[in-house]
């Protein structure tokens, strides 16, 4: 922030120093009081004028930084992405991981809820005998 010196009525405004207020009063940073008061400008007229004279430059420039800051973050983002491949693969196989144990965790209880309403055993019994043909001949 540049405060202005005292200057005489006719001496005109660095244009370096009006696209800064026209910036801050555009971007609700400022009110026109605190920009006349920190800046030492004598007029709101003035102000205003700038900012009709200024105000597509200065958003254009606000839009080329907001643009370049999301640049910035998004191929920080990238580069994260890519120094930690396994990571992320770690990341995706967890997930897998808790997805599979879910659908084991549904499907041993519809079994045991079959099991109690229909009164059929439906996990396999390990001790029960193999019949004699099983393993043994053609398949036809």
């Amino acid at each position: 922030m540049l405060v202005q010196t005292k200057k005489s009525k006719n001496e005109r405004t660095p244009k370096s120093l009006r696209l800064e207020v026209v910036e801050l009063f555009i971007t609700g940073k400022k009110d026109l009081w605190e920009l006349k008061k920190d800046y030492n400008i004598l007029s709101g007229r003035s102000i205003h004028r700038w900012v009709r004279k200024h105000e597509t430059e200065v958003r254009e420039r606000l839009a080329e930084k907001t643009l370049s800051l999301h640049i910035m973050q998004n191929s920080s983002k990238d580069n994260d992405t890519k120094a930690n491949p396994l990571e992320e693969e770690n990341k995706r196989l967890k997930a897998m991981l808790h997805q599979s144990g879910l659908k084991i965790e549904a499907l041993e209880t519809l079994i045991t809820l079959a099991e109690q309403n229909y009164q059929v055993s439906i996990r396999k019994n390990f001790a029960a005998k193999q019949s004699k043909c099983s393993g043994k001949g053609t398949v036809r």
